[in-house]
């Protein structure tokens, strides 16, 4: 049984959609320029696998973040 939400309750459920977005693209943001120091510095193997994690970690947050926004909207929608 659906439920209509007031607004105050609107509100908060767009809030926190928009602080999960911009902490999750903030995120995002801090590790590509992570990445772009790591290759400034070294060009070496070590920095290499360095980077490869630096971008599967970057990956991990952009699908968590996806599946965090996709649970917001089931909820609001029941």
């Amino acid at each position: 049984m659906a439920r209509q939400f007031d607004a105050k309750q609107i509100r908060i459920t767009l809030l926190g959609a928009v602080i999960v977005w911009g902490c999750c693209t903030g995120y995002n943001d801090y590790l590509e320029y992570q990445v772009k120091i790591y290759q400034d510095s070294v060009n070496s193997e070590e920095t290499g696998e360095l980077i490869k994690a630096l971008r599967f970690a970057q990956e991990q947050e952009t699908l968590r973040a996806k599946m965090i926004l996709q649970l917001m909207q089931c909820n609001t929608n029941s």
